[in-house]
């Protein structure tokens, strides 16, 4: 069995951890998607306290694909729903660039320190997880000093392959990989 440790704040990656994804970008509210069980999942972390936040690079406004009044309505449909759920994000970070230097843009670990700052958090001394779907975010995660774990929805399926190399390149043990949000929360929540 694996053993995770209880965090003291678990990111999420928002498309194909939290959401459907789509090569085409999840442009609308109406297109933006729950996976099954991974709502109830971050309302089963909110309800152990543990806190949750989110940080996703969404690259599709600055290429007109959508707007910031759109991003908001997916981002308000998520919060109506998780609701009465009892669920709660406790910061949400998005970038919009397109710029693969810029320091917000997954692989990048600039979200993930805004986080940590808010949160008043240490990965140095607490144990902080981030949850994706994609090496860019096990990327960031390294970077930011966290712990990556993939889940194989959304991209992750076809991402799993690429995790023996990312261990070798970042000299890490490969991360921890779990077929949704919600069998990680389950395991999570089972071992700490």
């Amino acid at each position: 069995m694996t053993v995770l440790e209880r965090p003291s704040l678990v990111i999420l990656d928002r498309d194909g951890v939290i959401n459907h994804d789509s090569d085409h970008y999840i442009k609308s509210k109406a297109e933006w998607l729950p996976i099954p069980g991974s709502l109830e999942a971050i309302a089963e972390l909110t309800h152990q306290q543990i806190p949750v936040a989110i940080a996703t690079n969404q690259r599709g406004i600055t290429l007109g694909l959508y707007d910031l009044d759109d991003l908001n309505a997916m981002h308000e449909k998520m919060r109506d729903l998780l609701t009465p759920l009892g669920g709660e994000i406790v910061q949400l970070e998005y970038c919009t660039s397109g710029d693969n230097h810029h320091p917000d843009r997954k692989p990048n670990p600039g979200m993930l320190h805004k986080i940590l700052t808010a949160q008043a958090i240490d990965p140095k001394t607490e144990t902080v997880y981030f949850v994706g779907d994609k090496i860019a975010d096990m990327e960031a995660g390294i970077r930011a000093g966290v712990t990556p774990i993939l889940v194989t929805t959304g991209k992750g399926a076809r991402e799993v392959e690429k995790l023996p190399q990312f261990s070798a390149k970042h000299n890490v043990p490969q991360p921890l990989c779990f077929e949704s949000l919600e069998a990680f929360v389950s395991a999570l929540l089972r071992s700490s």
